[in-house]
């Protein structure tokens, strides 16, 4: 058996595809990236904002092919309500929204870069970050961290394709997924999450997910006052505990037990041991924090750091 690469069923994700001639033209006016310059065959993070200018929805977005055919990959809890929201702004435009979770199975891929990185006869090192590889009925999407996505068609897999863990590959977790998000600063609009933060709250901006220099879509102009005043009173920070957290849980300062924040993604990295990020407001980073967990208990936060400070 290959130790070093894992297989994990990604079953928490839901597949949109936004087809039709203004396809490219909708998605540009709606999303927070730049849409024109994402190139066929390639994939980045964007996400749709409240007119607030806050996030309702994030999503890898894929260029498949041309212009006219793109896949939104994001959490199944916001598809619908990501669905009806972007039919709102359809009018008289050649757009088709479907929801194609059905049609395709994901799997996440997590190899060692210093290691054997063949799976099904391709190299994943070979596939730029961000880049998409077509290889019969499969789509690869590289991610930060040595993370591959994998989009199978369900009517035209092979038998070997059903599950992870009849390949012969270690079968992984959702928490090893998740510990590449972590690392990557990788922050997943949940229904936790929805509606809270400005797209630079969670750095968004590391992966092009959000463009300060275009127009034209949902809260624009308080994305972009916000960036270029300096006006962002809540950032992203990494950080670490020993008390299984949540997203969504509540941060605190320890002293005054004022809530400063909030836990927005987590990572298992061993039984006792967990690795987070957090938005919390910039003035509190330097005071000792608590997570309260779903029990009420609250439980210390070590090793906090600015996500933006450590990334590059």
């Amino acid at each position: 058996m290959n130790t070093t690469i894992k297989v994990i069923s990604l079953n928490q994700y839901s597949t949109v595809c936004v087809s039709g001639s203004d396809a490219k033209t909708f998605l540009q006016n709606q999303l927070t990236s730049d849409i024109l310059k994402l190139q066929p065959m390639s994939a980045g993070y964007t996400g749709h904002c409240s007119i607030k200018g806050r996030l309702l929805t994030s999503a890898i977005v894929c260029n498949i092919n041309n212009d006219d055919h793109y896949l939104l990959i994001l959490p199944k809890a916001m598809a619908e309500n990501f669905i009806n929201r972007l039919k709102r702004y359809v009018l008289r435009s050649d757009i088709n929204l479907i929801d194609q979770t059905l049609t395709y199975k994901l799997t996440g891929v997590i190899y060692e870069s210093n290691n054997q990185s063949m799976y099904r006869g391709i190299d994943l090192r070979s596939i730029p970050l961000f880049g998409l590889l077509e290889s019969e009925d499969d789509i690869f999407l590289q991610l930060p961290e040595n993370r591959v996505l994998e989009l199978s068609k369900r009517k035209t897999m092979k038998s070997d394709q059903k599950e992870p863990n009849q390949l012969n590959f270690k079968l992984g977790s959702i928490d090893d997924w998740n510990l590449g998000n972590v690392r990557a600063g990788i922050v997943e609009i949940v229904p936790e999450l929805e509606d809270q933060f400005l797209p630079q709250s969670i750095y968004f901006q590391k992966y092009n997910g959000v463009s300060f220099e275009k127009g034209c879509f949902p809260g624009q102009e308080i994305v972009a006052r916000a960036h270029y005043l300096g006006n962002i009173k809540r950032r992203l920070f990494r950080a670490s505990a020993t008390a299984c957290c949540m997203i969504g849980d509540v941060v605190i300062d320890s002293t005054t037990e004022k809530k400063v924040g909030i836990v927005t993604t987590v990572g298992k990295k061993t039984k006792t041991g967990f690795e987070m990020l957090i938005v919390i407001s910039t003035s509190e980073s330097g005071k000792k924090l608590c997570v309260v967990l779903n029990t009420g208990v609250p439980h210390p936060i070590k090793s906090i750091f600015e996500y933006a400070k450590i990334a590059d």
